[in-house]
């Protein structure tokens, strides 16, 4: 047998060495990166690591990252990187405002119903060096940026080496505004370096894409929506257009010219700045000193929109910065002018021809507007989005359409081929997420996962659709099920119904709800019966016991027979009840009913008792034809109409004298029109034999009371003679007449089945 030679020993112990120290190292570095809790936050499942990575050794350029974990299921999302525009802008900002799982509110952080996590692996980078709290140690550096995104491309590949569990995952880089740079030229970095990175797709939200085209578009959308005058917008594309005004203004560093001073002038009369947000036509402007920025028409380079103080105040709380492994930094929103110098030139690359590349290597790109932005409008990037399809030679796969989000248009899109896609959001601004988080929410989900959006015409044949509960049987099994399927996917859900399916858990619980809104109430029960409560499964025999206990004590009847009749099943005993509850129902309605055109008969309260304290002579005592001193005549008590139902007046005898005392004269309370219940309905307030209940419904009441004398009590006079109280009250005599269950089994072959 052949020994293993010695030196062959020491180089696999010291490869093994090298691998696991490597992967120790890698798992520090996380560790170290890991954030135990950011200040304020509320309650999260999700994985948060925040820090640096170093992208220059020798110039000490470091990059800040932000990156949250899925909510649900981080294993199997991919990963989105996202990138702010600017030029300068956070993206630690973008995820704090915009699509992150927090938003700032005073001191503490509310959690973001809608954030992007929910979809996927969310990683925010802070570039260039210079913006929020990414640095460089060689000062130089800050004074010439432009758009070499090399940076980002080494802080891609050492931040796959200290997460290395991410390199090989789906890998999409996302990013709005100026973005409409960074995000092309990263990704066709990334294909010509050909490093392993698994890119699927890119998504830029009103892109910088074409200068001429985007400068010049705003001018078109002002005068759409009424922002500007007609001769205003004349000036503006005849005398001198916005990208000769950025050219000669912000390029060039010089002043304008007369013509275009003018024009300028001209249309911040009509726009002025401080009242106008062009990030967000329809919205109103915050005026702080932070974002005052923001809303400035000229003589500053256009930024992404700011959200305020709020998130200012708290990035730059120190025990904020220490929870987030930050240097202690004056953190802004954006970096420009007085820490960043951009080179104004590289507004004016051609975005176009590096997406036509990015297309035909197969990576698929979406390009989408908020429609309310006028910074760079849908009118543009529409426009753009058109040409480079018919210069790749690409058909039209989805015709310009609208799409839908619960139920309403949340936009319109359209596809070419099936790598490249145009949509906008309806009712957003430059930012999407911030005004319309939910629809941005699902485009960004179907983007993801290679779906078209939702069509309209869907929600039409839904809204005709007779959606049938399941019944407890299961005879419409197979059309609920289609039904079902039908109304889940046009919802987005279809996915939770799938085995071994990686949903989150908000779109589990509306499949939940939904489809329990569409069971039987019996089948309801079953399936409850079959749960866990407490981590203890709950058996039928529990749940009909439970059912038994509570029983009012009046239903004790009711409870003792049920328990007779042996139920097997919890959904029959359940069954029995709604049909004795429906029936109980029907019956206490048809007792407070009254004959038609029949005239109300008075309320028995205290009212009806007349008592007079001050008097002997009350209401029977008066003067006149008709009527005597003394008491009122005995002979004529039961004179006149008799009812069914009502008690006529009668003269209260000897033994129904109450013997009141007060001033030396006796004084009588007589009772004005108490009720009876009806012997062969229950019902009261109708003339005799002429009761118009349904004949099963006096069958029912009938038989319920077969040897119940004593549950059910009729309001008798020979009763309501023998009170001798002063005051009394008729509801102690006006006793529930209750039905059990055996009114409504009937018994075939042993088998029992409930009354219809």
């Amino acid at each position: 047998m052949m020994q293993p030679q010695r030196g062959s020993i020491v180089v696999v112990a010291v490869v093994f060495a090298t691998v696991i120290q490597a992967f120790s190292t890698e798992n520090s570095l996380q560790e170290a990166d890991k954030i135990t809790r950011l200040p304020g936050q509320p309650q999260v499942n999700c994985q948060q690591y925040a820090g640096y990575v170093t992208v220059d050794e020798k110039q000490g350029r470091s990059l800040f990252y932000y990156f949250v974990e899925a909510q649900t299921d981080p294993a199997s999302k991919p990963l989105v990187l996202w990138l702010n525009g600017g030029p300068g802008c956070s993206s630690v900002g973008g995820a704090f405002i915009a699509h992150g799982p927090f938003q700032p509110s005073g001191d503490i952080l509310l959690k973001n119903d809608f954030s992007w996590n929910r979809e996927a692996n969310m990683l925010y980078l802070e570039s260039p060096a210079g913006v929020g709290f990414s640095y460089s140690a060689n000062k130089s550096f800050y004074g010439f940026v432009n758009d070499d995104i090399t940076d980002n491309l080494k802080f891609l590949q050492r931040w796959f080496d200290e997460f290395p569990e991410y390199k090989n995952r789906d890998l999409f880089i996302t990013g709005q505004s100026y973005a409409g740079h960074y995000v092309p030229q990263l990704a066709q970095l990334i294909i010509q370096s050909k490093l392993k990175f698994n890119l699927k797709a890119v998504a830029i939200g009103n892109p910088l894409l074409e200068f001429n085209t985007d400068a010049n578009s705003p001018a078109e959308y002002w005068w759409s929506h009424g922002l500007i005058s007609d001769a205003t917008f004349a000036n503006l594309t005849s005398v001198c257009n916005y990208s000769e005004i950025f050219r000669q203004e912000v390029i060039r560093g010089g002043p304008l010219s007369p013509a275009c001073d003018a024009v300028a002038n001209q249309f911040e009369r009509e726009v002025p700045g401080h009242l106008i947000n062009p990030y967000d036509v329809t919205l109103d402007v915050c005026l702080s000193s932070v974002e005052a920025q923001s809303f400035q028409l000229r003589k500053t380079v256009k930024i992404d929109v700011c959200i305020g103080d709020e998130i200012v105040t708290y990035l730059n709380r120190p025990d904020v910065q220490e929870a987030l492994h930050a240097r202690v930094t004056n953190w802004t929103i954006c970096s420009n002018g007085g820490v960043l110098e951009y080179d104004m030139k590289d507004h004016e690359i051609l975005m176009l021809p590096v997406l036509g590349d990015l297309v035909k290597s197969g990576i698929r790109v979406l390009i989408y507007s908020g429609d309310q932005d006028s910074i760079i409008p849908l009118v543009s990037t529409r426009t753009l989005v058109n040409g480079l399809a018919k210069d790749l030679g690409l058909q039209t796969n989805v015709p310009y359409r609208v799409w839908v989000q619960e139920k309403q248009v949340a936009g319109w899109t359209q596809v070419y081929g099936d790598t490249l896609s145009y949509a906008t959001i309806r009712g957003a601004g430059h930012e999407a997420p911030i005004s319309q988080p939910e629809r941005s929410l699902l485009l960004f989900t179907s983007f993801l996962r290679g779906k078209p959006l939702p069509k309209a015409l869907m929600l039409i044949i839904l809204a005709n659709l007779d959606f049938v509960a399941l019944d407890v049987i299961g005879n419409n099994y197979l059309t609920w099920v289609m039904d079902a399927k039908i109304h889940l996917k046009a919802g987005n859900l279809g996915k939770t119904i799938k085995e071994d399916n990686h949903a989150s858990s908000q779109d589990r619980a509306k499949t939940m709800i939904f489809i329990r809104r569409h069971l039987d109430e019996g089948l309801k029960s079953e399936i409850s019966s079959q749960l866990k409560l407490c981590g203890e499964t709950i058996i039928k025999e529990d749940m009909m016991e439970q059912t038994f206990s509570t029983f009012h004590a009046s239903n004790v009847l009711l409870q003792q027979q049920s328990r007779k009749r042996g139920f097997i099943e919890y959904n029959q005993l359940i069954s029995v009840f709604l049909v004795v509850e429906q029936n109980n129902e029907l019956l206490m309605k048809n007792h407070q009913s009254r004959p038609t055109r029949s005239a109300p008969f008075p309320e028995v309260n205290a009212a009806s008792l007349e008592e007079n304290t001050t008097s002997s002579r009350g209401n029977n005592y008066k003067r006149g034809r008709g009527h005597k001193r003394g008491w009122w005549n005995e002979k004529r008590k039961n004179h006149g109409v008799q009812f069914h139902n009502q008690v006529p007046r009668y003269n209260p005898g000897p033994s129904f004298k109450i013997a009141n005392r007060q001033k030396g004269k006796a004084h009588i309370n007589t009772l004005r029109n108490p009720e009876e219940v009806c012997h062969k309905c229950g019902g009261n307030g109708h003339w005799a034999r002429t009761y118009r209940t349904p004949k099963h419904l006096v069958d029912l009441y009938q038989v319920s009371l077969k040897e119940k004398g004593v549950d059910t009590n009729f309001l008798d006079q020979a009763k309501l003679m023998d009170i001798t109280d002063t005051m009394f009250d008729l509801s102690g005599e006006l006793n529930t007449t209750h039905l059990d269950v055996s009114n409504f089994i009937i018994e075939r072959e042993n088998e029992v089945y409930g009354s219809e």
